[in-house]
């Protein structure tokens, strides 16, 4: 699904969702600046998936996705960052 790359103005933490559906049980690798996360997609239906807290650093960051078993439908990522403290 392939390698994404950005920019962040700052250092801070952000909130990865994930919308994806898969007909049988499926899981995804998303590696964070070198660091490794496995998601499991279990429904059919699309989902929105919170996929936990991740800190990004300040200028470039790399966001890699692939699946590691089964078939995955991937809508889209996002990266999302609360204000409110």
């Amino acid at each position: 699904m392939g390698e994404h790359n950005f920019e962040s103005a700052d250092t801070k933490k952000y909130e990865l969702v994930i919308r994806a559906s898969s007909a049988a049980p499926a899981t995804m690798e998303i590696v964070i600046n070198g660091k490794k996360l496995l998601v499991n997609i279990t429904s059919a239906v699309w989902n929105d998936l919170m996929a936990g807290m991740h800190q990004f650093k300040k200028g470039a960051n790399t966001v890699q996705i692939k699946v590691i078993t089964g078939k995955v439908q991937l809508d889209w990522f996002a990266l999302k960052y609360n204000l409110v403290k």
